[in-house]
């Protein structure tokens, strides 16, 4: 099975249009609206696969940067930058898991009740409301999470995208989605509707 082709994508695909294409396939493959779990496992490992794949440095890059690092002098500020950039790649190319559940409200009122459980569970990195929120979990787990909100028929289907520190033992998006399932259950959704 080819993620790529799954996807509908080509192999040189940003992440950005590939969560898109996931997210539309997501549309009619998820068990909710009359997919299968079968296939929505299939389109799940599938975008797993590819971010992974968008994620690995190509051996070229490799080189270029073992050769940029030996003859170029870096400046403070680029070696912070540098340093951000590979905080970033350390997460991308560890292991990750999706899952998904769907919440009976609008994005945007799914993102707020989200954005509340993930302030109790850890500290939010991007907030990019109503259809994207990106956090580091602290509690129970160790964990990077992406929340995507997609609308679905008055509800809202959330995927979440779950990474975990190299040299960690995975932690799968089910538990992940169990915790926060179980954080938006706590949550008084009265003061969120209003």
């Amino acid at each position: 099975m080819d993620p790529f082709v799954v996807l509908g994508v080509d192999p040189d695909v940003t992440p950005r249009v590939a969560r898109a294409a996931w997210r539309e396939k997501a549309r009619t493959l998820h068990p909710d609206v009359g997919g299968s779990e079968t296939a929505m496992q299939e389109l799940n490992e599938a975008l797993r696969l590819v971010l992974a794949a968008l994620a690995a440095p190509s051996d070229e890059q490799r080189q270029q940067s073992s050769a940029s690092d030996r003859t170029s002098s870096v400046t403070d500020e680029t070696r912070r930058e540098t340093s951000r950039q590979r905080r970033t790649i350390h997460w991308a190319r560890t292991s990750r898991d999706v899952s998904s559940f769907t919440i009976d409200c609008l994005p945007v009122e799914a993102f707020e009740a989200l954005l509340i459980a993930a302030s109790w569970l850890g500290e939010v990195s991007v907030d990019d409301a109503p259809y994207l929120l990106e956090t580091v979990m602290r509690d129970p787990y160790s964990c990077w999470i992406r929340f995507d909100i997609v609308p679905e028929a008055g509800a809202s289907m959330v995927s979440i995208t779950v990474a975990t520190p190299a040299g960690t033992q995975p932690i799968s998006s089910e538990e992940v989605r169990d915790v926060f399932v179980d954080s938006l259950n706590q949550l008084d959704w009265e003061d969120i509707h209003s």
